[in-house]
């Protein structure tokens, strides 16, 4: 019972094995082989098998060799099928991420005969869905980058590697124009490389003939963008020669920026950032620039941003003097305005304190005036009263009498 309750977990779990590695509709799966810890992975899977709880008998160990033998067998013969399969190395890597994932999830679990199948294969399921994401993020992003979202420019030779052997392979991506052949004729005369008149092998360094219009569709394919750079006089002046599908590319780069007249290339920079700087920039500085990405080992261009640069006069100042003023004018210009607000302000301080206080005296000779007038007005109603009161007493017959006789 103990054999036959072996072999029949064995030889289920066996099929399992065979259909993960099989599966047509995740083949980024069999990719695991190229990983450089590829045997330690492959001991992960085979050991899940343990023979202790399947049996709940440590007799059978002798058995464990075979078993490993006919997986790698079945491992190795699956692998071999599947030589169109390609990834990148960042996939690969996250591949073998989520297998020992997968591989830990399996092993922390308590089940044990059926049960401990069944859980190989729901965890396998799951791997095989992450798979599928990773090759899909490795067609739709990372493969041929310069060929997506909204770029279909520059030149870029992507190592891949084939899945079936390992090998790494060069995946050439050209953009350009389909119309006018320019992705056909670079595609195909990529590896003679011309310098200054001198066309040589990219890998043997012999003298080669570029094909016709070569240079020229390689200037067309290499171009990405146009960007306009307006700054004023004195001030800095800063290119971004960075494309988003550069920071896709596993690629050292450097880049060149150069400036480009009638007579050729008049100036020259080179950094391994694609950002530059011309600081306090003058009107000589204007014109046209070109940016070029290049590979560091080979040093063959991947793309182009060009500029349009114009440099323009700072704007007038407030006030009438030097179109430019100089620092020590600046100052002096703010301490002039300065001291015309502060006058402007006494000012207006001075005139709100007169205006008070002739508002003041105003209404005290107003006041002064209204009692003199009513002083006035009351001694004149006083006089009135007193003739009022003798020109009575006057009108008095005895009084009258009284002064008849005194006439007399």
């Amino acid at each position: 019972m103990h054999f036959q309750h072996f072999f029949i977990h064995f030889f289920i779990l066996l099929f399992l094995f065979f259909i993960f590695t099989n599966s047509a509709t995740v083949p980024t799966l069999l990719c695991l082989k190229c990983d450089k810890d590829f045997e330690k992975i492959k001991d992960e899977f085979i050991h899940l098998f343990d023979m202790k709880d399947v049996l709940g008998s440590s007799k059978l160990d002798f058995i464990k060799p075979a078993i490993k033998k006919i997986f790698t067998a079945t491992f190795e013969v699956v692998i071999a099928k599947m030589e169109e399969r390609r990834l990148d190395k960042i996939g690969i890597s996250e591949l073998a991420k989520e297998f020992r994932k997968t591989m830990k999830s399996i092993k922390d679990t308590k089940a044990k005969g059926t049960e401990f199948i069944k859980a190989i294969e729901s965890n396998i399921q799951e791997l095989k869905r992450k798979a599928e994401i990773i090759a899909q993020t490795f067609e739709q992003e990372r493969s041929c980058p310069n060929l997506k979202g909204g770029f279909k420019c520059g030149v870029l030779e992507q190592k891949i590697i084939q899945c079936g052997t390992c090998k790494e392979q060069t995946l050439v991506c050209v953009g350009g124009s389909n119309e006018k052949k320019c992705d056909e004729t670079v595609s195909n005369c990529l590896m003679c490389v011309c310098r200054a008149g001198v066309c040589h092998h990219r890998t043997t360094k012999q003298p080669c003939q570029p094909c016709t219009g070569y240079q020229k569709c390689l200037n067309e394919v290499l171009h990405c963008k146009d960007q306009d750079l307006r700054v004023a006089e004195g001030e800095d002046l800063k290119f971004d020669c960075n494309l988003k599908f550069l920071n896709l590319v596993d690629e050292k780069f450097e880049f060149v920026l150069e400036k480009r007249e009638e007579s050729g290339v008049s100036s020259t920079q080179t950094a391994n950032k694609p950002n530059f700087l011309i600081a306090k920039a003058g009107k000589e500085v204007s014109g046209r620039y070109s940016c070029t990405a290049k590979a560091k080992d080979v040093m063959f261009p991947i793309s182009r941003v060009d500029f349009t640069v114009k440099v323009v006069s700072p704007p007038e100042p407030e006030f009438l003097g030097s179109s430019v003023p100089s620092p020590a004018e600046k100052f002096k210009f703010k301490d002039i305005r300065l001291a015309k607000i502060m006058v402007i302000t006494g000012t207006v301080t001075c005139l709100a304190i007169t205006a008070s206080i002739m508002t003041c005296i105003c209404l005290l000779i107003r006041e002064s005036h209204k009692e003199e007038e009513a002083r006035a007005q009351k001694k004149q109603t006083v006089l009135e009263e007193v003739k009022i009161s003798i020109d009575s007493e006057k009108s008095k017959p005895g009084t009258r009498e009284k002064a008849t006789q005194t006439d007399v």
